[in-house]
Parts: structure tokens; sequence; C-alpha cells
């Protein structure tokens, strides 16, 4: 369930672009290897003032979907220790398709640093904090590029206060549940999918003084990811949300 949006945010609440939604599903085929499809696509187009609660409105009118037969081609995904190995798309697809598949199947990605003491037994809380930050090289539609990831336990009396959290909250029931934050720095990333790009600052900025160059855009991309410890080797994925922008 996805938008994407143009328009200058800062200057009226009007904003358009497109949304395209549907349902996302994952097959397990064996440890490693899965099946991901999207199924029941529905398309929008939109130019409204709803930029204070964008998501909630769900604005636009009902457009029909470019390429959806090729949308809905269902692709299979390799993932050795949380990160993509090999993705099979159809040949026949378009571009802009393959693209937005990678893009999905890029949220799917976990490093999870067993090591780094976050996921640890309630007798050595004493020695371990409950959080845990560390980074990773991780694949991408950018390239790849480097990836932080913040983990932390989410307490009880929060999961309680908030019983909607979780999808499936039953499935978890009796585990530690955590939160996962993921932020990828777009400036260390490798194996880029283009030769070259503009980095464009203000018309009028001086490199000597340094007037007007603090327009510059930035790619931002958080995952946050939601989700338990079942045992040592399974960490069961209740909700993934995604939010990929350009700043100015």
């Amino acid at each position: 369930y996805g938008f994407i949006s143009t328009g200058l945010m800062g200057i009226s609440p009007m904003i358009s672009g497109g949304s395209i939604s549907g349902r996302w599903v994952v097959e397990p085929v064996d440890h490693n290897v899965i099946n991901v499809a999207l199924s029941g696509l529905t398309g929008k187009m939109f130019n409204e003032a709803v930029l204070e609660e964008f998501v909630k409105a769900n604005p636009g009118s009902d457009v029909p979907l470019m390429d959806k037969q090729h949308l809905e081609k269902p692709i299979q995904m390799k993932i050795v220790n949380g990160k993509i190995e090999s993705v099979a798309i159809s040949k026949t697809e378009p571009l802009w398709t393959v693209n937005f598949k990678r893009a999905l199947a890029a949220q799917l990605q976990m490093q999870l640093d067993g090591a780094s003491g976050v996921f640890h037994k309630e007798e050595l809380n004493s020695y371990y904090a409950e959080n845990t930050v560390y980074y990773t090289m991780e694949g991408c539609t950018s390239g790849e590029c480097q990836t932080w990831y913040h983990i932390s336990r989410i307490p009880k009396q929060q999961l309680v206060s908030n019983p909607n959290l979780l999808a499936v909250p039953e499935l978890c029931e009796g585990f530690p549940v955590y939160e996962i934050v993921k932020n990828r720095d777009f400036d260390k990333c490798q194996n880029l999918p283009i030769f070259n790009y503009i980095s464009t600052p203000g018309m009028q900025c001086d490199l000597v003084s340094g007037a007007g160059c603090q327009n510059e855009w930035a790619h931002v991309d958080i995952v946050r990811i939601l989700g338990c410890k079942v045992n040592e080797d399974t960490f069961l994925v209740q909700r993934i949300k995604t939010m990929d922008r350009l700043v100015a």
C-alpha cells in the first residue's frame, strides 16, 4: 500500500499525485526462498487539500491502473541471513514494474545482529541495554547502501494500552516484542544503478560565502518494523511501514 505524491507542500495544503493500494502476499517455499505477489490492486489520482491527514483521508478518484497484469505477476526471492541474494522476475515485465517490485522486496530485508545484545535473555538485563544501534550494507533500488538499524524492545504497558499495535497480537503472546527502525545513508552507497547524478543547490549558491546553499534536496528512507522474537532463529514480523521521500 503506497503513495506517490508531487507538489510544493510548504506553500499550500494542496497535494497532488497518485496512489496504488492492494494486498501483498508472502508465501514461504523453504527456509530461504519465498514467493511474493500483489493482488487486488487499485489506483487513484488526487489533487486535494489533505496535507495534514494525508494517509487517513485516502484522497483521490479511481483511475485504471496501467500494467496491472504485470504488477500482479508473482516474483521469487532468495534471502540468506536476512539479506536478499537474488530476485527472479519475468523478463516480459516493463522496467517500472520491475523497479516497483524490487523496492517492495527490499523492505523484507532484516539483517539482525544477534551478537549486538538486544536479543538477550532476561537474566542478562543488568549487562545489556534495552536498545542497540549498528549498520550494515544493504541493497535497495538506489544501490547497496549503508543501512543503520535501531532496535528497541516495546514495553508490555505500551502493548496493553495500544492493542492494535500488532496485526495479530496473539501470535506474539508471551514473547518479547521489538521495534526495528532502518535508515539508509544514500551518501554511502556502492553498485549504484546510475552512472551520473546531479546535486542541485540553490541557483544563487555562492561556494565562497555559502549564501543560498541551504535548499539542497535530501533523500530520506525510513523503514519501521514491528515483530517478536519467537525463538533463537525466528523473528515474526507483524507490521512493516516504510517512508521514502525527497526533502528540501
